[in-house]
């Protein structure tokens, strides 16, 4: 089941030095609408994004906690 992008939905760009994922999160699941990644991932057999990908488990940290070791930056939807 995918998940649509609604006006109550968070969206954030979570960065490291080589790469970055924008991920959109509605308050309990996640859904990684763009990645660096993406096509490595691919190559390797992974389809879908896991929940143990770098960039969804640190930004779960950012959400849980406040911080965490990689760039979080929430995007702003002006509609």
């Amino acid at each position: 089941m995918d998940m649509m992008i609604t006006t109550t939905m968070r969206i954030f760009r979570v960065s490291s030095r080589n790469s970055f994922a924008i991920i959109a999160y509605n308050g309990s699941s996640y859904k990684v609408i763009e990645c660096t990644n993406m096509e490595r991932c691919r190559m390797a057999g992974i389809v879908n994004c896991p929940p143990f990908c770098e960039k969804i488990s640190e930004l779960k940290k950012f959400l849980r906690f406040g911080k965490c070791r990689l760039k979080v930056e929430e995007i702003t939807q002006d509609f």
